[in-house]
């Protein structure tokens, strides 16, 4: 397949029912850039799962030993469905 590095990214949102797909998560908007949530403040119930990620991808580099370029949006935060159930939401 051409692979010469692979960038792991662990944990999934909240709510998520999808068993962590990265679309998700994260997007490659660019060479060498990615797109990722930030946490969206104190109530958020990803902020953990956020930090670690951007923790990650801060640590990566690409196929070329490259650290990789981040952008960050806000998390949408807790966001619940009419039960009052935590659902997975990003803006990715």
């Amino acid at each position: 397949m051409g692979i010469n590095n692979i960038i792991w990214l662990s944990g999934s949102l909240e709510g998520d029912d999808t068993d962590g797909h990265i679309d998700n998560i994260a997007r490659f908007v660019a060479p060498g850039v990615v797109a990722c949530m930030e946490p969206g403040g104190s109530g958020d119930p990803n902020s953990d799962v956020l930090t670690a990620i951007l923790g990650d991808l801060k640590g990566a580099t690409d196929a070329n030993g490259r650290k990789i370029e981040i952008v960050t949006v806000p998390s949408p935060g807790r966001v619940e469905n009419a039960e009052g159930k935590i659902i997975a939401a990003s803006f990715m």
